[in-house]
């Protein structure tokens, strides 16, 4: 399955910035479903970054390739996914380690809506985040999951 996503980040310095990403990666995962469905899993891949609308945001220049390497859990309440992750990229600027609870939303229709909060663990990594996502899905087998 194909997935589109839109993300929009609000800054420290209160101003938006949009911009469209391209994240190829491997990611492998292992299910326990005896264990309230927990799942475990790590994800390694580059991220390649184009900003829509740079006359708003700050003077760095936002695009660019970083990689990334995610790695945590998930544990399924209903339709929702509560999650913890370690999350390190490293750009040709940066170099940041995060942790980020966050929640995800199974909508009608292969949609789902999340938000998470990155908190900052490495010196040069932002101290406060706030991440909203909206996927769509498309493609592939008609055979949708329930989760």
């Amino acid at each position: 399955m194909k997935k589109v996503f839109f993300v929009a980040v609000l800054q420290k310095k209160e101003s938006l910035r949009a911009k469209f990403e391209y994240e190829p990666y491997v990611i492998v995962v292992k299910d326990f479903p005896r264990l309230s469905r927990l799942q475990l899993f790590s994800q390694l891949g580059l991220t390649f970054v184009h900003s829509i609308n740079r006359s708003i945001a700050s003077d760095v220049n936002h695009d660019g390739k970083t990689i990334e390497w995610n790695s945590g859990m998930f544990v399924l309440y209903r339709q929702a996914r509560f999650t913890t992750e370690i999350n390190w990229s490293k750009g040709a600027t940066e170099n940041n380690l995060y942790l980020t609870p966050g929640i995800i939303w199974k909508l009608p229709r292969d949609t789902e809506f999340g938000v998470g909060v990155p908190l900052g663990i490495s010196r040069n990594a932002e101290s406060f985040r706030m991440i909203v996502k909206l996927v769509y899905g498309f493609g592939g087998a008609r055979d949708r999951r329930k989760e």
